[in-house]
């Protein structure tokens, strides 16, 4: 037996005393007031039955309008029922109706919003080659020297161990020489080719650079790469996201606002695969503007699974659970 079924128990016996009690007060005040055994005047039982009718007719009323009210929250519930699961049903049957082609491939139901998902994280592994390149930039006296290895070692061949600390400062000192950010970019292309030009390997080791140092960034330029990833995807599956999107808001809009708002945020809660958790946090993490409803996302507690492994996992660079909820506030922060 559960907890809620024992409570609901209890506060059924104690609704039945209650009745009990407030059935048996009148008898019982006025016999404590009026002592005595049954009377033959007729006048007496009159006046008793004034009393009681005058009691029991105005709980009566009180009696009706409680059912009254109890057949209305009821309807009201079933309604919200109604309503809430209908829009589930119709979510679901958008899911299992989608289908995205790629190179002759078919990604249907929910294989699409894995894939969806998996894109997500390699265009945001795409971003990191720019947010690498910015670094060396910007900060090139602040890349780990490990990144430098990497970097050294795409350009150099195996030789990059003999002269690193060599090359490393004469790197350093000849980015940060050229004073303005478009000289030292002009530089930077000198070691390691115009941006979109770069061999393979230089460009792994500008991607470990930025994914590593992805959440160190601000926010302000990390959302800038969650946007150019997110306006990619879009060109490609924007038909199927933006109503995902609009369905999910207007369900949790009818969340948020109905009497069984728990109850209908733990459904949604384990409706929700970890793609579309995942799918969900960077379509409001790119979005530019104020996404009308994202509030009830996270007030319903539907954005929480983020802190899982299997969520953590299909984001990039594997973010931390401080770092997930740090996110979380600069986004919700930038909506408002």
């Amino acid at each position: 037996m559960t907890i809620n079924t024992e409570l609901r128990q209890m506060k059924n016996k104690l609704s039945v005393f209650a009745l009990i009690v407030i059935v048996l007060a009148p008898i019982a005040l006025y016999l404590s007031k009026f002592h005595g055994g049954l009377t033959d005047q007729h006048a007496r039982w009159g006046e008793l039955g004034s009393y009681f009718s005058g009691i029991y007719g105005s709980l009566a009323l009180l009696v009706l309008a409680y059912t009254t009210y109890l057949t209305q929250t009821q309807f009201k519930r079933q309604n919200e029922d109604s309503i809430f699961y209908k829009l589930f049903d119709s979510l679901q049957y958008r899911i299992q109706h989608s289908s995205i082609t790629i190179n002759g491939n078919e990604f249907s139901a929910h294989k699409s919003l894995k894939y969806i998902a998996e894109r997500i994280h390699r265009e945001l592994s795409d971003e990191a080659v720019e947010i690498g390149r910015m670094l060396l930039c910007k900060e090139p006296e602040n890349v780990a020297d490990v990144h430098y290895t990497k970097l050294f070692e795409a350009i150099n061949g195996r030789s990059w161990i003999k002269t690193f600390q060599e090359d490393r400062a004469a790197f350093i000192a000849d980015i940060t020489a050229q004073g303005h950010f478009n000289g030292r970019w002009e530089q930077l292309k000198y070691y390691i080719g115009s941006r979109g030009e770069e061999s393979e390997s230089i460009k792994e080791a500008l991607r470990a650079t930025g994914s590593v140092n992805f959440y160190k960034i601000p926010f302000k330029d990390r959302q800038h790469h969650y946007a150019a990833a997110l306006h990619r995807i879009l060109k490609d599956h924007g038909e199927f996201l933006d109503g995902y999107l609009s369905t999910i808001l207007y369900i949790t809009d009818v969340c948020a606002t109905s009497s069984n708002s728990r109850q209908y945020a733990r459904y949604a809660q384990s409706q929700l695969t970890r793609y579309e958790v995942v799918i969900l946090f960077y379509l409001l993490a790119g979005n530019d503007g104020k996404v009308v409803g994202a509030d009830n996302l996270k007030t319903l507690g539907l954005l929480n699974r983020l802190r899982t492994f299997d969520c953590q996992s299909l984001m990039i660079d594997f973010p931390s659970e401080e770092q997930i909820d740090r996110e979380i506030v600069a986004i919700f922060a930038a909506e408002a």
